[in-house]
């Protein structure tokens, strides 16, 4: 089912796309305008936040590690990044505003936090494909800038791996497997938009999003250094706030 949805989702664009003006890419920027079509790339990165980080600094709380090359002995920490990549498409109904949409991959990934005088590991805690949709508000028309906000929605297929560097660096823990995360997303974006000539737009902001995913299972796992028990119930929530960059082309109907 999930690989239907995303070949019928680049089907959709490709045959947008083939219907468009292509010529026009040799016009001046006309900016954001009733009867556009934005075709592009984007990437996030920003700071996880939510049930399953929660769970995962409560687990390694009080932990320790000991660097086998010098002995030293090092209190466990760990920090989350979430990266994101993928293709957004959006068509103008009219000035002001569009329909939106977006495919995209992303990652949440663990690592501890020994310093840079030490070797560090990172392991990946969840990944996930979306695909959302939801209206676009632009602030001008046939201006060489834009600012634009984008509420969407949309449903993600993932996959949950708990406690992924402590299995690593915790002498007499397995761990727990990786299970199915799949469930609702929705997400914020404010971007500021260039335009330039040839139809090429650069953008950047700020998103907000919201996995709201249930597991396929529960976990029942125990710290083997403090007694600690993992507290992630099988329906929790991953928010991720930071930075979003898109680049791509602008075509007319």
């Amino acid at each position: 089912m999930k690989k239907v949805i995303i070949v019928l989702f680049f089907i959709f664009i490709s045959k947008i796309v083939q219907a468009s003006i292509i010529e026009e890419l040799d016009l001046p920027p006309e900016g954001a305008h009733g009867g556009q079509m934005l075709l592009g790339f984007v990437f996030t990165i920003g700071y996880p936040l939510g049930d399953a980080i929660d769970a995962e600094n409560s687990f390694v709380e009080n932990s320790t590690y000991t660097f086998s090359d010098s002995g030293t002995t090092k209190k466990f920490y760990i920090d989350h990044i979430g990266i994101s990549f993928g293709l957004m498409f959006e068509y103008m109904v009219i000035d002001y505003v569009g329909i939106y949409s977006r495919f995209r991959r992303n990652m949440i990934i663990q690592r501890t936090s020994f310093g840079s005088d030490y070797e560090n590991t990172s392991e990946e805690l969840f990944s996930d494909y979306s695909i959302m949709v939801g209206p676009s508000f632009h602030l001008t028309t046939r201006k060489w800038w834009d600012v634009s906000i984008t509420p969407i929605i949309g449903y993600s297929f993932g996959s949950f791996t708990a406690t992924p560097v402590a299995t690593t660096l915790l002498s007499g823990y397995t761990g727990g497997e990786t299970m199915t995360a799949n469930g609702l997303i929705i997400a914020l974006e404010l971007r500021f938009t260039a335009y330039f000539s040839g139809g090429f737009f650069l953008s950047a902001g700020f998103e907000w999003a919201m996995n709201m995913a249930t597991l396929d299972g529960s976990y029942t796992l125990t710290n083997p250094q403090t007694g600690a028990a993992y507290g992630l119930s099988s329906s929790f929530s991953l928010h991720t706030t930071g930075f979003i960059m898109a680049a791509g082309y602008a075509f007319s109907n």
